[in-house]
């Protein structure tokens, strides 16, 4: 086997991990905050980012509502909202932790 040859057969794999790590970073998972589980992952935190920067605008509203995994509506202050966020994105932060360093 030449340099080349092992050079590009490292590029092969290297490109076949990050397509794995890709596509598992971006699988939707749950996690539990204030005693309910909520649906997490990239496209719950795209949802969730935008309204929590409205809350922060919108100072008349005191609640907004946001459905858990079991899509049970959960009234929320704008602080618990801020909250969940925080939480979602540190369970993402967590499990990509994860899914980098495998325990077993």
């Amino acid at each position: 086997m030449t340099p080349e040859m092992l050079e590009a057969a490292r590029e092969a794999r290297r490109q076949e991990i990050e397509a794995w790590r890709a596509e598992q970073e971006a699988k939707p998972f749950t996690f539990e905050w204030n005693g309910r589980i909520w649906n997490a992952g990239p496209d719950s935190l795209g949802r969730l980012s935008p309204v929590v920067m409205l809350a922060k605008s919108v100072a008349a509203q005191t609640h907004m509502v946001w459905s858990d995994a079991d899509n049970q509506q959960v009234k929320l202050s704008m602080p618990e909202l801020e909250e969940l966020a925080a939480a979602m994105v540190q369970a993402q932060v967590d499990r990509n932790d994860e899914i980098l360093s495998p325990s077993a």
